[in-house]
């Protein structure tokens, strides 16, 4: 393994030294990244007919991965960001409880608001000359003079 090694090697000035200096710099991964690019391109030139940018977007993920190489404060915050998703389903939990609890607050006004009708609607039925089944009747026969095509 040792006879393998080029960075002991003496000469410098050979291809095989170049190339190695080369696939180990940055500017390799910058070069891989732009083959991709343009692979994208050509292939999607190929098979689409306008030519649409939405490619483009698949770069702002690469941008993120190297800000995440760099920056180990943004490190932290998507370690922090990742390592809260392990509450999320307490969270819907909750939600979902407090969804359950407004619905039955919600049910019991919606029931004393139908109570105050139906004990005016049984006050106004307790004398028949307030509101009764004649005047059901009534009604029927003036609705029928505004509305001759009206079936009963």
């Amino acid at each position: 393994m040792e006879e393998c090694s080029l960075e002991k090697n003496e000469n410098r000035h050979t291809f095989q030294y170049r190339l190695w200096h080369f696939v180990v710099s940055p500017s390799f991964e910058y070069t891989v990244l732009a083959m991709i690019a343009l692979n994208t391109i050509v292939l999607m030139m190929k098979f689409v007919d306008t030519f649409n940018m939405s490619f483009l977007k698949l770069f702002r993920a690469a941008r993120l991965i190297k800000l995440l190489r760099q920056g180990y404060t943004i490190r932290i915050l998507l370690w922090t960001f990742v390592q809260s998703f392990k509450a999320l389903p307490y969270v819907c939990l909750l939600i979902a409880m407090l969804f359950f609890i407004y619905a039955i607050i919600g049910m019991q006004m919606l029931n004393l608001f139908v109570a105050v009708i139906m004990d005016n609607f049984e006050y106004l039925t307790r004398d028949s000359s307030i509101l009764g089944p004649h005047h059901l009747d009534e009604f029927v026969r003036i609705w029928g003079e505004y509305d001759r095509a009206a079936s009963q």
